[in-house]
């Protein structure tokens, strides 16, 4: 297979791996709710995670802002997971453009970042499973993120 066409898949396999993270983080966090709970009613969990809600940040605990940004918002999320699905299809489209080899390492570059930051976000929630699986996107992302730079320069080379 054509280098250009396994960063593709790694871009499309790290997305899908993000997606499916997320899905699974917004279930773990969005279950049903407790037996006996009456609709439109707080019950004892949502009262017990309002109050710890509000301690964390009279504490200034981190949130998943980051320069006010909601991280974890609906469109954030779907936005990135396009984003990553289009820089794909170009490279499997454009092997040789440099400007988009570029764009896609420093794309995936700054996602493995943040992959890092959800890595111990959920080290310090105690959810090794999804802290596993942002771990391996992180992977996924750098892997991606150095074979962008490498075909690049190989495109640089050839022009």
């Amino acid at each position: 297979m054509a280098l250009n066409r396994r960063l593709a898949v790694l871009i499309a396999t790290g997305a899908a791996l993000f997606a499916i993270g997320v899905l699974i983080e917004t279930s773990d966090t969005h279950g049903e709710p407790a037996a006996g709970h009456v609709e439109g009613e707080p019950g004892e969990s949502e009262i017990a995670e309002g109050a710890e809600s509000a301690e964390a940040h009279e504490e200034g605990e981190e949130d998943e802002t980051l320069f006010g940004i909601d991280l974890e918002s609906t469109p954030l999320i779907v936005a990135a997971v396009i984003a990553s699905l289009a820089l794909a299809a170009g490279a499997w489209a454009r092997p040789d453009s440099s400007v988009l080899l570029t764009l896609i390492g420093i794309a995936m570059l700054a996602f493995a970042v943040l992959d890092i930051r959800e890595v111990v976000h959920q080290l310090d929630e105690d959810g090794s499973g999804l802290a596993l699986l942002a771990g391996l996107v992180a992977l996924l992302h750098l892997a991606a993120a150095g074979l962008a730079w490498r075909l690049e320069r190989t495109a640089v080379a050839q022009a």
